[in-house]
């Protein structure tokens, strides 16, 4: 009986450890599909974050460059590469770019960019349990709006029913900034002060048109009086600093409408203005120019420049519809997953 007794005890235990075999068998399984989903899903999760923050950094590059006419196949290409170098600065390969479209065209001008990229992270853990690679994918969208403020803007200004018959007309060279000596009316010659303050000095004045004004100033805000006379010395001396410190595409003279970077110190952000009376104006929109050659017409205080579209960053108006009202030409960038 007790040999009985005891080879009953011996096997319940024998049977036990057929049953703890099973179990460290169960739970080492767990343990490395636990460890493929905390190793390999975090590091396909750092991917997708490396992988985003490449796209939204080459996309913001591409989109600096916008808006971009439906038929100009040259800008768009130049868009394009912009966007493939900043992938490459990032180490982004090129067979990870999925598509790259322009999007929401108005007009016949596209006004937003879209990036899709897509790479396969080859696992580690994970293999044991059957899974050889995690797809990985992003995607990044910019679109250009109306600014509604800006910041940097240079004191002088253009009339808003004198640029609207220049661009009606085609016109997009030559346009004048500001007057010279015997060109102004009434006293006014297109300058303004943009501290709000009658007469705040020539020193002022060209301080502001070689830095630019530092305050961020907001459409229909307040109203801005005019700077009287001509001041054709500070103006001329200023925008020539400006003008004259262009070191971009040097084979050509430097930026001008058809080729410019948007950095440029030729690159002004000029006041679209309405007169209130002949002391005041106030600023309905802003408009980006290229500076032309200061002294055209001479040393006589005369300022003009070329219209482009341009990127100039301040605060964005996302009420403005760009197919029913008149846009200047002066952008914020702003993302649209």
């Amino acid at each position: 009986m007790r040999k009985k007794g005891y080879e009953a005890i011996t096997g319940m235990y024998r049977d036990e450890g057929g049953s703890a075999l099973i179990l460290m068998t169960i739970g080492l399984s767990v343990m490395l599909t636990m460890a493929a989903l905390v190793v390999d899903v975090g590091i396909a999760y750092c991917h997708g974050s490396r992988l985003q923050n490449a796209a939204d950094a080459a996309v913001f590059a591409g989109g600096r460059l916008l808006p971009a006419a439906e038929g100009d196949i040259d800008k768009q290409m130049v868009i394009e590469d912009k966007i493939r170098e900043y992938l490459a600065k990032n180490e982004i390969a090129m067979d990870e770019i999925s598509s790259i479209d322009f999007t929401d065209p108005i007009n016949g001008v596209y006004y937003g960019l879209h990036l899709s990229l897509n790479t396969q992270y080859q696992t580690g853990f994970a293999r044991v349990i059957g899974v050889d690679r995690i797809a990985v994918g992003k995607q990044a969208g910019v679109k250009v709006r109306p600014s509604l403020s800006a910041d940097d803007v240079v004191p002088v200004s253009v009339v808003k029913d004198e640029l609207d018959l220049l661009l009606d007309q085609g016109q997009t060279e030559h346009i004048i900034l500001k007057y010279g000596g015997g060109d102004g009316s009434n006293g006014a010659f297109g300058a303004i002060n943009l501290a709000g303050v009658q007469g705040g000095g020539a020193n002022q004045y060209s301080n502001w048109i070689v830095n630019g004004y530092t305050t961020e100033i907001t459409i229909g805000e307040k109203m801005y009086p005019i700077e009287p006379g001509n001041m054709a010395g500070p103006t001329s001396k200023a925008f020539d600093d400006r003008y004259t410190s262009c070191t971009h595409f040097p084979e050509e003279g430097g930026c001008t409408s058809r080729q410019f970077e948007p950095a440029c110190r030729r690159v002004v952000k000029i006041p679209v203005v309405e007169y209130m009376d002949k002391h005041n104006v106030q600023i309905v929109g802003f408009a980006v120019f290229i500076l032309e050659d200061c002294y055209v017409n001479g040393n006589n205080g005369e300022v003009q420049g070329s219209y482009v579209e341009a990127v100039i960053g301040g605060t964005a108006d996302y009420q403005a519809d760009a197919d029913l009202e008149r846009e200047y030409g002066a952008y914020c960038l702003t993302l649209s997953h």
